[in-house]
């Protein structure tokens, strides 16, 4: 998730900020590869959530009404 702190005073430092959360990004995924970290599934998921269940040692996508397995 990407958050750009909402303490820029001008369009220049909100741009130097929103850069920095960018790059930290990228840092994070650099290699094509995303740690998801296992966790039990989300009672109220957005649309495109996308977890590693533990319960089933899956990774899953909450489709708006249920989850899919991508395996």
């Amino acid at each position: 998730m990407l958050r750009v702190p909402p303490t820029a005073t001008n369009m220049a430092e909100w741009l130097r900020l929103a850069a920095n959360a960018i790059n930290g990004v990228i840092r994070r995924i650099e290699g094509g590869a995303v740690e998801l970290k296992p966790m039990a599934l989300p009672a109220d998921p957005a649309k495109g959530t996308t977890v590693y269940d533990v319960a089933d040692d899956k990774v899953k996508t909450w489709d708006g009404a249920t989850w899919q397995a991508h395996f």
